[in-house]
């Protein structure tokens, strides 16, 4: 919420008013809540009352922060120019807040109120931030981090097999297909990780415990292995796909496979029981991949931590040649000329990766994010045309 509390203003002077803030601003993601006054540059008397109804009003937000259950507020004021103004000193003084404190602090009363807190007058931001992503060397990897520095990144790390030309601070080389070598990744990834994206994938021309390990076994690893050092207020963006939008019609197995929280014991299982799906790997990594996201959401959320995917259509990126080779020109080319007549662009897909990685969605969790120009939607609704298919 954003309101004002109480409608007085002080006498004013036309030509030398003075505007000043008495208010309260609970610190950011809670909204903001302040109280106005304005007063004439002019007499001590001014002055004193200036301060006697800014000392009210801050009392009475004060008591509607009690009614909110609000526990941290802020304290500032600004003149013209942005230059401190008595007033605030005059709020602060004599020891009047300390019957608000903890709660109120007077120790930075000079931001303009115009100006929103970091983070919050471009929730699109990543300054400060340090981020893991995966499979950057081609494709959708490589134009998030490229886009990242641009949206003003802290500090990149890069786990793939190739080394990425794009712009990073570190590159740990890692074969996402070894257990032992995801593990030690995790190891190496230095400090907090503000924003996991969980981007490496590959196609069905890889054997099929290739393509579960590192779609589906080395995502989860890195999300659970490094949840504890994603602060409250990041999350984890993994890279699905349209292709697995079928999740629910295999709900029962993919449950199998998500409990068994075991490297080797899922590749087991995964030799054992595909083929009886009738479903390619990829297919079904990514799945899995689906419905992690939505029942890993939960237990992160409640650590402050925002888990979401992105289920792209077919993107143009070097990967495209290999679902040509495994699913058809055919179907490849039916799915994009039943979107917008082209494929998606890599560029398009990883600015979507980076809202999710960022406080622009901060009340976003637990969603499979399609970004496939309305292909699924019409799907839904009967509204696609299946003749191209042959």
């Amino acid at each position: 919420m954003h309101g004002e509390v109480g409608e007085e203003l002080l006498p004013t002077d036309a030509h030398g008013r003075v505007r000043v803030f008495a208010g309260l601003r609970w610190r950011t993601p809670v909204p903001q809540v302040e109280a106005g006054a304005e007063r004439a540059a002019g007499s001590s008397e001014d002055h004193d009352a200036a301060i006697a109804v800014g000392r009210d009003r801050v009392e009475r937000v004060v008591e509607l922060a009690d009614e909110l259950e609000r526990d941290r507020v802020e304290l500032f004021g600004t003149v013209e120019g942005d230059q401190s103004h008595p007033l605030v000193d005059g709020l602060c003084q004599d020891g009047w807040h300390d019957q608000f404190l903890p709660r109120l602090d007077c120790s930075d009363p000079n931001p303009h109120p115009d100006h929103e807190e970091p983070g919050v007058a471009n929730p699109f931001s990543y300054e400060g931030r340090r981020v893991v992503v995966t499979g950057a060397a081609t494709g959708v990897g490589a134009a998030l981090i490229e886009l990242l520095p641009e949206l003003g990144v802290d500090h990149v790390t890069v786990l793939d097999v190739k080394a990425p030309t794009g712009p990073h601070d570190l590159f740990l080389q890692t074969d996402l297909s070894q257990e032992a070598a995801v593990e030690a990744a995790i190891a190496a990834i230095p400090g907090d990780v503000h924003a996991l994206f969980n981007n490496a994938g590959v196609a069905d021309t890889s054997p099929p415990s290739t393509v579960l390990a590192v779609n589906y076994l080395a995502l989860r690893r890195l999300s659970e292995g490094l949840i504890d050092r994603i602060p409250e207020g990041g999350a984890i963006v993994n890279t699905a796909s349209t292709a697995g939008g079928q999740w629910a019609e295999r709900l029962g197995p993919i449950t199998e496979v998500l409990d068994l929280d075991d490297w080797d014991k899922t590749l087991a299982w995964v030799d054992t029981n595909l083929a009886g799906l009738g479903i390619q790997p990829y297919f079904f990594s990514k799945e899995l991949v689906c419905v992690y996201t939505l029942r890993s959401s939960r237990p992160t959320v409640r650590r402050g931590v925002r888990t979401n995917s992105v289920c792209p259509a077919p993107i143009d990126t070097p990967l495209l040649e290999d679902f040509r080779q495994t699913m058809s020109d055919e179907l490849i080319d039916w799915n994009i000329s039943e979107t917008i007549g082209r494929p998606v662009t890599a560029r398009e897909v990883a600015t979507v990766l980076a809202f999710l990685g960022s406080d622009a969605a901060a009340y976003v969790n637990g969603v499979n994010l399609l970004v496939d120009a309305g292909f699924t939607a019409a799907l839904t609704t009967g509204q696609v045309d299946f003749s191209g298919l042959g």
